[in-house]
């Protein structure tokens, strides 16, 4: 008998799914991870097969939680966890090759309006509790 993470598809499935790729591009890598650019973080997340579309959703809500946090590359999450984080101060070899073609007025208002669009948090918690209480209610009959 083959043993396994069981896992069940929820209308609420794509809706994360969407919300997961719009948080992908609310982060802004340091120079250790921009040989990727900014599309690293999308990699695990790219457009899944009908069979991991549940996996992805749950990976999705993942982050959405406190627990998914990268201020050691991404600019965003060390500003919120630092409010005093000034991205003026990193040296060009910190930055990521995009960041570098900005002034640094500029830079600090892409991270400000990232940090500002990471908002789809809630989003995805709402939808996260809509997609549990589908899962559930079969168990509960």
């Amino acid at each position: 008998m083959k043993r396994g993470t069981v896992s069940i598809a929820t209308p609420q499935d794509r809706k994360l799914v969407d919300l997961s790729a719009k948080l992908n591009t609310t982060t802004w890598p340091t120079a250790s991870r921009s040989s990727a650019g900014r599309s690293w973080p999308t990699r695990p997340n790219r457009t899944p097969t009908p069979r991991g579309f549940h996996a992805a959703a749950s990976r999705a809500v993942s982050k959405a939680t406190g627990l998914y946090r990268n201020a050691e590359w991404d600019l965003v999450d060390r500003l919120k966890d630092d409010p005093k984080f000034d991205v003026t101060k990193l040296s060009e070899a910190q930055l990521c090759d995009e960041m570098k073609k900005m002034k640094p007025a500029e830079r600090v208002a892409h991270v400000k309006d990232a940090a500002m669009g990471q908002d789809g948090h809630a989003c995805m918690a709402i939808a996260e509790t809509s997609r549990n209480s589908f899962a559930v209610a079969p168990l509960a009959a």
